[in-house]
């Protein structure tokens, strides 16, 4: 078997990511669907290669339906890498229609090494368990949190002569702990598993927000005016709500049910309830002035929101059926944002071919290699991906040129081209890892390198580096020209409309007449955690573009977590089906049935208008229902069936409540 080009080490090093497990069976099909694709391509090149437009028509439909079904898939990156070699074979053929078979081999074979090399590290070498690591960091993230209200609450005791405490501005590590969340689904399959740390991180995020709010009311005018009679209270509480985060981050790290929680959340409620008393005190007898009044009511609802944060364990799925998911079905794949996605993909590869054939170039084929690699799916803002990819391909030619000068020109060893490529490999990694800010520019430094100076042998020779670099930049140039002039897409609307199909999942999930059947409910809540799991990452990237996208990033987490439960209520119902009871209660809880389904519908509605309009409710029809479904508790309706509406009732009603400033924008 021979390897020529940068095939092995550029798709080991993608599929490689953190949050991808390439074990034996999907070694296994990768290496398989590829073969099948090279097979196929290598004869429809034949047939259409003297045909330029229909090569074009080609690329367009094929790549970008391949995308649009390959987003849905378990390993997505894995599928869109395997068009590299359909653009790849079909412009050999172009330029040189009798090397396509040579190039279809070496295109399978660096697939075929590159997978099993990954599976041999996942199962031999170095298996790796994300879960640990994600627990640590979300503990690390709390215990941050708690240093941050600390120098908040010196902020708030500080005297009017002393100078406010410097506090460190907000930091988030939510896409981090994404990433390491889809590496701990991939390895484990478990919708509890990846639910239940879903739901922590929303958790440490929403901890953190609120903290923000109390360095915000700080950090306003008038606003650290407490009086002396209440600062040691004060002080006392802030003191029992670091216990309480720290007690969050030991049952966190160590995925336990940390009673010191609930403890330290009970003890911080005791503070607040003095404290409360003591304004009540200073009130009576004069000594507390408006503007005191409106700092410490400020405060004191502050601190009451971290400890409602903190009180909150996450929720675990009630599921415990072991039968497999329903499977997709092909409309559920080709959904409107993969539809859009493939198009784009699409779109961006027949520009990249269109720039090729013009310059009439035969190395420039890695224009749409980089065109499928720029493209892949991620989150950060459009403008701020693209420009950090071509800085990673500015300093990634940079590196090539220097080591084609002076390690290429000076040493003609195995070794010390190994060296070389293990070496730029491992910083582009840990630049994309130690920072979320730079993580594209990690990746694409090394992406571009490969590219550049892999091949069977080093490359002496500078010419045929530098027209791959352009193609490089031209490829990128490519993607920003279909995402960000001809079909530009603003994150404020990606998080409505994600927001919009989450609620249209859990309004689906209401239990009906006759309960569904648990593959229908596994693949309900499979679709629902990848919305969640979008949704959480669209969250991040609206807190980095900032007030523009028009959504409030701490009150989507909020909603996001909400409707978490909401979900996880409804599902316990589908499970537990109540016994046949009297007609009228039957009727009752079709009435429920129907009266939250439509709610959850307008809601999304209202969130995001381009959905279907909903069926017409009352407003009080699903509280009157469940009112009167109380009222027959005793009459035959479950204790557990009525405590879970009254539940869901409240929850939605804290839904709406979160969302209501969204809705009105």
């Amino acid at each position: 078997m021979q390897v020529a080009g940068p095939w092995a080490a550029l798709l080991a090093f993608n599929l490689g990511q953190p949050g991808l497990h390439i074990g034996p069976s999907a070694a296994v099909l990768i290496v398989v669907v590829a073969g099948f694709v090279q097979a196929a391509i290598v004869r429809v090149a034949g047939m259409i290669v003297d045909a330029p437009w229909l090569v074009l028509f080609f690329f367009f439909s094929v790549v970008g339906t391949s995308a649009a079904l390959a987003i849905s898939s378990r390993i997505p990156i894995a599928w869109l890498l395997l068009n590299i070699g359909i653009n790849a074979v079909l412009y050999t053929a172009l330029f040189s229609p009798y090397a396509i078979g040579w190039t279809s081999a070496y295109i399978f074979s660096g697939i075929a090494v590159a997978s099993a090399i990954l599976a041999l590290f996942e199962i031999i070498l170095w298996p790796v368990d994300e879960e640990p690591e994600l627990r640590r960091s979300l503990a690390e993230c709390l215990r941050g949190a708690r240093t941050r209200l600390a120098r908040i609450g010196r902020a708030w005791l500080a005297g009017p002569e002393e100078l406010p405490t410097a506090v460190p501005p907000l930091g988030s590590r939510l896409g981090v702990h994404l990433k390491l969340l889809e590496g701990v689904e991939g390895r484990h399959r478990e919708e509890r598993r990846t639910a239940r740390l879903l739901g922590e991180i929303s958790q440490v995020e929403r901890v953190a927000f609120a903290i923000e709010s109390l360095a915000l009311l700080a950090a306003a005018p008038r606003s650290r005016k407490l009086p002396v009679e209440l600062r040691e209270e004060a002080d006392d509480a802030l003191g029992v709500v670091g216990e309480a985060i720290e007690a969050c981050a030991r049952r966190v790290e160590t995925a336990s049910g940390e009673p010191d929680v609930e403890a330290a959340v009970a003890r911080l409620r005791a503070e607040l309830s003095r404290l409360a008393t003591a304004q009540q005190r200073l009130r009576a007898g004069g000594r507390m002035g408006a503007d005191d009044e409106s700092s410490f009511e400020a405060l004191l609802a502050g601190l009451g929101l971290v400890g409602d944060v903190v009180d909150l364990p996450p929720v675990v799925s009630p599921a415990d059926s072991l039968a497999a998911p329903a499977p997709r079905s092909l409309s559920s794949r080709l959904s409107p944002d993969a539809m859009r996605y493939g198009v784009k993909v699409g779109l961006a590869s027949a520009v990249g071919l269109l720039i090729g054939l013009f310059a009439n170039r035969a190395n420039l084929s890695v224009i749409l290699w980089t065109v499928l690699i720029a493209s892949l799916p991620g989150y950060g803002a459009t403008v701020r991906k693209m420009s950090l990819r071509l800085l990673g391909a500015l300093a990634g030619g940079l590196i090539t040129l220097v080591v084609l000068i002076v390690v290429s020109g000076s040493y003609d060893s195995l070794l010390a081209y190994l060296l070389v490529v293990f070496g730029v490999a491992w910083i582009g990694t840990y630049v994309a890892q130690s920072s979320e800010r730079l993580s594209y520019a990690g990746i694409q430094l090394t992406n571009t390198f490969m590219i550049l100076y892999i091949a069977l042998e080093p490359k002496a020779s500078e010419y045929d580096a530098l027209w791959r670099f352009w193609g490089i930049v031209l490829g990128t140039l490519s993607v920003a020209l279909v995402e960000l002039v001809l079909w530009p897409e603003r994150t404020g609307p990606r998080l409505r409309s994600t927001l919009g199909r989450a609620m249209r999942i859990a309004s689906n999930l209401v239990p009906p007449d006759q309960p569904a059947a648990a593959p229908q409910l596994r693949r309900a809540e499979i679709d629902f955690l990848a919305e969640l799991q979008r949704a959480a990452g669209l969250a991040d990237e609206a807190r980095l573009e900032g007030a523009k996208t028009g959504v409030d990033p701490a009150a989507a987490l909020d909603a996001l977590e909400t409707l978490r439960r909401i979900v996880y209520r409804l599902i316990g119902l589908g499970l537990s089906p109540p016994p046949v009871l009297r007609p009228e209660l039957d009727a009752l809880r079709s009435r429920i049935g129907r009266a939250l389904s439509g709610r959850l519908m307008a809601l999304a509605e209202r969130v995001d208008p381009s959905t279907s309009p909903a069926p017409a409710t009352m407003d009080d029809e699903l509280e009157a229902s469940v009112r009167l479904l109380t009222e027959h508790r005793l009459a035959g309706a479950g204790l557990s069936e009525v405590e879970s509406y009254e539940r869901v009732a409240w929850l939605l009603h804290d839904l709406e409540r979160v969302l209501a400033p969204s809705t009105a924008t």
